[in-house]
């Protein structure tokens, strides 16, 4: 190899010196992305809540019912957006599926916006670091991938059928240790269904209760002047789950892992055998 080819190849593999600069850099950069992130989440907590959807419900409904094809289409490339890039206001995107599209549409187009929010989060989460993190020759974290591989389904359907467990950790955690994609679009659309259909379901029934709530808003409004008695608009998501449909998710999430319990007590038993 000429002189010349061997200095150069030695110069490429040599580790670089990076400027001083530019770790500071680096660092006002992520601390700004960090600040902007955090506004627009306060931002878009008070955007997206059920009392504005309550107060300019007219107006949703008349375009949809006048633009029933583009509203589908905006309604699904914006939970899109707000599933992939972890921002608020999902539930809520759910609850308006049954409000403005009814049931028969509202119970689909959420259970397919839902999954594709969740597909692009974890193929994110996949490309970006999924190859680096197999890599890792940790037991624990290895050992966390093969026991998860197992029984893969069955654990997608629990942490999906879980009430309160982050819908965007269940996106972006699968993808970094591997879960196969193929499983992990089954588990997410059958995981997120019966909480779709309960939403949704309970969405199309809501706008009685939001017509009554916009009267008793607005005769608030009328009697105090702006800003000094503060008005409550008592409608909230949370109200519109019952304890007996969260407790059917949590049962419905345990009969996932009976496969994987039963894969394990023997294992189980033998240790304690041993012992």
């Amino acid at each position: 190899m000429p002189q010349f080819a061997r200095n150069s190849a030695l110069a490429m593999l040599a580790p670089q010196r990076w400027p001083r600069w530019l770790l500071p850099l680096a660092l006002g950069a992520v601390t700004a992305l960090i600040y902007a992130a955090w506004t627009l989440q306060s931002h878009l907590s008070d955007l997206l809540s059920l009392k504005t959807v309550g107060l300019n419900y007219e107006i949703l409904k008349h375009h949809v019912a006048a633009h029933h094809t583009s509203a589908i289409l905006l309604y699904i490339a914006a939970y899109a957006v707000l599933g992939a890039f972890v921002l608020p206001g999902s539930a809520l995107f759910v609850v308006a599926s049954g409000l403005l599209f009814g049931a028969t549409v509202g119970i689909p187009l959420a259970s397919f916006a839902s999954t594709l929010a969740a597909t692009l989060a974890f193929l994110v989460a996949r490309s970006a670091l999924g190859g680096r993190l197999s890599t890792l020759s940790s037991p624990a974290f290895q050992k966390l991938r093969e026991g998860f591989a197992r029984h893969a389904l069955g654990y997608m359907l629990f942490l999906r059928l879980t009430p309160g467990l982050p819908f965007a950790l269940i996106n972006i955690g699968p993808g970094l240790i591997g879960v196969p994609f193929r499983t992990f679009l089954l588990g997410t659309f059958i995981g997120v269904l019966p909480s779709r259909i309960a939403l949704s379901t309970a969405g199309a029934g809501l706008a009685h209760a939001i017509d009554a709530e916009n009267i008793v808003y607005s005769q608030c409004l009328a009697q105090h002047a702006v800003g000094s008695v503060p008005c409550p608009y008592d409608i909230h998501i949370a109200s519109l789950l019952t304890k007996e449909t969260l407790a059917a998710f949590v049962a419905l999430a345990f009969l996932a892992l009976v496969p994987a319990m039963m894969d394990a007590a023997p294992r189980l038993w033998q240790r304690l055998r041993t012992r």
